[in-house]
């Protein structure tokens, strides 16, 4: 019986042992659960904001699709006038290519001024590139002919005057670098100094 005591009495102990870290465990998971309430609080928070912030999106996708249905009206506008424009413009520079002191005068008046709408010295800019854009090319090809013109004009004193164009390639690497510069040079001489030559 004595050593059923000593069992009980050890057990018992062991039991109050068992409690005190079990006593410990309990404020420790008091402190864990608030935590997960604190949690539970933040996440509800988060979920109102995220609703929140769903909901501007949602209105500010519908107000950027109102904006590119303007644009694209507005586009569509500027696309339908934009013919009409042109073909305008095209007239005044067919009449500015007969008189050409007028031109100036011309492009002067389509400056855009401040009673006009937007869409209308939007358009008006956009032309004035179109127009010069058109005597940009205008004046290359002018500046083309004159230069064939001119070419003719060599080559028919060339003919005259009895002499010949040689054509030499020239291999220049005096700069020490390594590289060498190939070039064509076109030379005149005269016909007998070819002939000496060779």
């Amino acid at each position: 019986m004595q050593s059923e005591i000593d069992l009980l009495r050890q057990h018992i102990v062991e039991l109050e042992v068992e409690l005190k870290t079990k006593n410990f465990e309990i404020p420790e998971l008091r402190k864990r659960l608030a935590e997960f309430e604190a949690r539970d609080v933040e996440i509800h928070e988060l979920r109102k904001k995220v609703a929140e912030v769903e909901a501007k999106n949602a209105e500010l996708i519908k107000q950027m699709m109102k904006e590119n249905n303007r644009r694209n009206a507005r586009i569509e506008d500027l696309e339908k006038n934009k013919m009409d424009r042109v073909t305008k413009l095209e007239q005044k520079q067919l009449q500015n290519d007969s008189t050409p002191n007028n031109s100036i005068s011309n492009f002067n008046s389509s400056v855009v001024h401040p009673e006009k709408s937007l869409e209308d010295k939007e358009m008006d800019i956009f032309l004035v590139n179109i127009n010069k854009k058109s005597i940009g090319e205008n004046i290359r090809r002018n500046n083309r002919e004159k230069k064939l013109q001119h070419e003719s004009a060599i080559q028919d004193v060339i003919s005259k005057q009895s002499c010949e164009i040689e054509t030499v390639d020239v291999e220049n690497s005096s700069d020490g670098s390594g590289l060498k510069l190939l070039m064509k040079v076109t030379v005149l001489l005269p016909r007998n100094y070819l002939a000496k030559q060779r």
